[in-house]
């Protein structure tokens, strides 16, 4: 796919459809704005599970083929959620959980248009494809997991998020979960725990994404009275004619 590109548009974030006879002039415009509302929409989405917001500011129709464009606040930012986005639309890559409608969503606007379209992102000279060919789309079922892992990390900036670390998984899990339980967890911080979880896998058997749905810890606050009973037994002295070692604590 050839794309004849000019220096002042370089920052902008342009979705491109090709095809015979697509033109500005000759596009439905209800079709062709909706698809760009969708991905615009989708890219935003996607940059937040990155854990920052991407805005996007003014609307251009350019020429040749049918390139609808926005500028964005964060260039890099863009780069990655473009490339998410393409990942996600061809299959590579399971979306996560709250994605996979927005992202189902655009991939039928883009079967909307004729098989001899095909549709891109770019900006600079970064291109994306997002047109589905010769792949089936199939987001792959989600799975019920138990493991005992570690718990490295809690917390997110836009999502709350626990990260762990399992000797049976390959990589680092991050798992979404709600604040309460971020909270509870945070006092297991690099502490082994117990944990269930909804996950997906990507084409390598990796954890992709997935939802804490509970855990449980593998050491509780130690037993106080215990604790003072074994250094009685060590002391000795007149400790050791004690009987009832509560009450006297209590007394003392």
């Amino acid at each position: 796919m050839c794309y004849l590109y000019g220096v002042d548009h370089q920052d902008e974030l342009q979705l491109v459809i090709e095809g015979p006879k697509v033109r500005p002039e000759t596009a439905d415009p209800l079709v062709t704005l909706d698809l760009a509302r969708a991905y615009f929409s989708l890219i935003q989405r996607v940059a937040a599970e990155h854990g920052d917001d991407l805005t996007l500011q003014g609307l251009f129709i350019r020429k040749g083929s049918t390139v609808v464009a926005s500028r964005p606040n964060q260039q890099g930012l863009a780069i990655q959620a473009m490339t998410d986005v393409s990942r996600y639309v061809n299959g590579v890559l399971p979306p996560p959980p709250r994605l996979e409608t927005p992202v189902k969503e655009f991939r039928g606007r883009v079967f909307n248009f004729p098989i001899s379209v095909t549709v891109a992102s770019r900006l600079g000279d970064q291109v994306r494809p997002l047109t589905p060919a010769h792949i089936e789309a199939v987001i792959p079922p989600r799975e019920t997991v138990e493991l005992r892992a570690t718990v490295v990390g809690v917390g997110g900036a836009n999502t709350t998020s626990a990260r762990f670390a399992s000797k049976s998984e390959r990589r680092v899990l991050s798992l979404r979960t709600d604040v309460p339980t971020a909270q509870k967890l945070a006092h297991f911080l690099y502490s082994e725990v117990d944990i269930t979880a909804t996950v997906q896998r990507d084409e390598h058997g990796l954890i992709h994404s997935g939802v804490l749905d509970g855990f449980s810890g593998l050491t509780s606050a130690p037993d106080q009275l215990k604790v003072w009973r074994e250094w009685f037994r060590e002391v000795g002295g007149d400790w050791n004619d004690i009987d009832d070692v509560e009450q006297e604590l209590q007394r003392v």
